[in-house]
């Protein structure tokens, strides 16, 4: 199997038209641990390859601003602390940092910024999703985690959210 969660990061705007939304969404930064970008297709979003991110729209390993970045789109090859985790931060421009850290399970991140979403159904932030496997796993095989009956796997993600 494979586990993500999907949690939306609210970019501390009230807005709801879809427009004010990704205004509100390009002043956040995001920093995401990855070397990796998982390249998609264009139609149904199923992963096609992996491509390292230096020098692209897609690395965002340096806390840039999410400004002309829209994305749905998955990354791997994560950096990892000497404890193994792995650590997302969502900033936004009110000063609110929030840290997403996932343990040595967590192989992937997924970024949807939810640029072309109808109104009504724009969530007004961005979601930092971290995964076990990214997307297709289980037709690919990539991280995919087999348990056996009886055994147990465990996921820890932990979120901190500062002000500053």
């Amino acid at each position: 199997g494979a586990f993500g969660i999907h949690p939306w990061l609210s970019n501390g705007s009230q807005a709801t038209d879809p427009d004010d939304i990704e205004a509100a969404n390009a002043l956040c930064k995001l920093t995401l641990p990855c070397d990796s970008h998982v390249t998609a297709s264009p139609d149904r979003l199923l992963p096609t390859g992996v491509e390292p991110v230096e020098g692209s729209v897609y690395d965002l390993r340096g806390n840039p601003s999410l400004e002309g970045r829209p994305f749905d789109d998955a990354w791997t090859s994560p950096i990892r602390d000497h404890d193994g985790n792995t650590t997302a931060v969502f900033t936004r421009p009110d000063g609110l940092q929030i840290s997403l850290t996932g343990d040595d399970t967590i192989n992937a991140w997924q970024v949807c910024t939810a640029t072309g979403f109808p109104e009504g159904h724009h969530p007004s932030g961005v979601a930092v999703e971290p995964m076990t496997a990214y997307a297709n796993a289980l037709r690919s095989g990539k991280n995919l985690v087999s348990i056996e009956a009886g055994a147990s796997y465990g996921t820890t993600i932990h979120y901190q959210a500062r002000q500053y």
